[in-house]
């Protein structure tokens, strides 16, 4: 018989994507103004990193086994760094898609795609790209940059590049999405960006 652990687990894994957003939960009565708002900011911190990865769209069967490749080469460079790794896996909703003019050259330079080439040999080459997300726990935005800049040279040798990055502050108290908002507003700390599809109900970016 499982554990009752065991089975937790199994049902946290399975509404993983669900987990960060729990707007709907109410700590203090809705009249209570005790504790409104946020205070006592964490230390900057990296949430999560998306990285891309070149593959030979000519040949799809050969896209799982590139994936777990460059999963086993980015966890091996996380770890190696000491840094806590929450997972390391295919970011959903971005997994593998064709090369525009636009993000081609944003991405992968001249010097990628002629290593890209060259692996492919005598096959016909038709470069597609998946999208890795390394999940990180609570890592101090001061350890996890410098790790970068030595590391991304590194990756770029194995067709391995940097999409984007998600650094946060987490703070304390109960607040919501409306009064993030009007706080930046107030303070003009930058320009609010609507991703309210990629972030939790009370998360805000800017």
């Amino acid at each position: 018989m499982r554990s009752k652990e065991a089975l937790t687990n199994d049902i946290l894994n399975e509404i993983s994507h669900l987990i960060s957003d729990f707007g709907g939960i109410r700590g203090l009565p809705q009249e209570s103004t005790e504790r409104k708002g946020f205070s006592a900011f964490s230390k900057l911190f990296c949430d999560s990193i998306i990285f891309w990865g070149l593959y030979n769209g000519a040949k799809e069967e050969t896209r799982g086994s590139t994936i777990g490749k460059y999963i086993a080469e980015l966890r091996d460079t996380f770890t190696q760094n000491s840094l806590d790794v929450e997972s390391v896996k295919l970011a959903s909703g971005n997994g593998s898609g064709k090369l525009d003019a636009r993000n081609n050259n944003k991405y992968f330079s001249k010097a990628i795609h002629e290593r890209f080439r060259r692996e492919c040999g005598d096959q016909v080459c038709q470069p597609k790209y998946v999208a890795i997300k390394v999940s990180l726990d609570y890592c101090r935005a001061k350890r996890v940059v410098p790790m970068l800049a030595n590391a991304l040279p590194l990756l770029a040798d194995k067709c391995i590049v940097l999409h984007d990055i998600d650094f946060a502050y987490d703070c304390r108290y109960i607040t919501t999405r409306g009064i993030l908002a009007e706080y930046i507003v107030e303070k003009k700390a930058g320009r609010i960006i609507d991703d309210r599809h990629k972030v939790g109900l009370h998360c805000i970016s800017w």
